[in-house]
């Protein structure tokens, strides 16, 4: 038994062992992850400008909305005073 036993502990040694990486290895997965990293706060950046155009316009559209509603509130009211 005591045999079986070191075998599986040399197997879990073997498998758990962490594979080295180069230098080069190393330093280009770091500079894979901070490349993502920035792609993502980009997509942030873009979303934000994206939901801030989006309150723009319908900003505008509730002015232009409003300017509508009340032109046409001054105009019924020019037509109660003519009739």
């Amino acid at each position: 038994m005591d045999g079986k036993k070191r075998s599986k502990t040399k197997e879990k040694r073997l498998r758990n062992r962490v594979k080295h990486k180069s230098y080069q290895e190393f330093i280009d997965e770091i500079a894979e992850r901070l490349k993502e990293k920035k792609e993502i706060e980009e997509l942030f950046k873009r979303v934000i400008i994206l939901k801030a155009d989006d309150v723009l316009k319908e900003m505008e559209i509730k002015e232009k909305n409003n300017e509508i509603l009340t032109g046409l509130h001054n105009e019924r009211k020019e037509d109660k005073f003519d009739g």
